[in-house]
């Protein structure tokens, strides 16, 4: 208790101080006179204000004592998490159909060992139109391929074949409108395309995959994490989005 009052006159003796000098500077600054009456009446509106705040403090606190503390907490939580969507979203329409086009490309440029059965435009890649994914504060591009069978590949081994094609081409020529490499503070220049997932649907007959283009720091540190995972995993089974594609 001692050290709570400590804590209390020391804030309102530094308010105070600071108070006084904002006061002398605003005199000198617009040539006022200090008087009596002048000290007196800020030191009254300093007060005013000290109680005003007071009385704030101790209301709120007296609100919240009635209010269920966890559902003001998952509030505040879900406040978040939407400010963080938004945040992580608002480009998605502008970083679309270059990735698009350039993941297409990409796939073109390699089908003969690929062997994946692609249309004439990048239009092919979206027959849903738009899609993406937001999970675990990343967002996902959805690109899907129309297919009657499984693709002679399994999943990893076409991930990574297209993943080599991506990284050399980013290296080698980068992507129109974007990017190629994002400069982290840690790790460097880290290609900005990777694939995270390719997965077939069989009931809809669908090859599926997520791509993630990195935007930021929490990003490329995703995207290493998977690549070290996916070297030391001699099989990657993952079904994070299964149920959404």
């Amino acid at each position: 208790m001692k050290h709570k009052n400590v804590i209390l006159l020391s804030v309102i003796l530094i308010l105070s101080v600071v108070s006084g000098i904002n006061f002398i500077n605003n005199s000198i600054a617009y040539d006022l006179p200090v008087t009596l009456n002048s000290i007196v009446a800020h030191f009254g509106a300093f007060v005013g204000s000290m109680v005003a705040g007071v009385i704030v403090i101790i209301t709120a606190f007296g609100i919240l004592s009635f209010v269920d503390k966890t559902a003001v907490m998952t509030q505040f939580q879900r406040a978040g998490t939407n400010i963080s969507k938004y945040i992580r979203t608002k480009n998605t329409n502008a970083i679309y159909p270059p990735l698009l086009s350039f993941f297409y490309f990409v796939l073109k440029n390699n089908r003969e060992i690929l062997k994946l059965p692609l249309g004439n435009d990048c239009s092919s890649l979206i027959p849903n139109g738009y899609h993406t994914i937001y999970r675990q504060e990343k967002v996902f591009y959805i690109f899907q391929i129309v297919m009657p069978f499984k693709p002679d590949y399994d999943e990893k081994t076409l991930k990574q074949l297209i993943q080599s094609y991506i990284d050399s081409e980013l290296i080698n020529c980068g992507i129109a409108d974007l990017k190629s490499c994002f400069n982290s503070c840690v790790y460097g220049a880290v290609p900005s395309v990777y694939v995270d997932r390719a997965f077939y649907n069989e009931g809809q007959h669908m090859l599926n995959f997520a791509v993630i283009y990195a935007c930021s720091e929490d990003d490329i540190n995703y995207i290493i994490k998977a690549k070290q995972r996916d070297k030391e995993e001699t099989q990657v089974e993952r079904s994070v989005y299964d149920d959404e594609l």
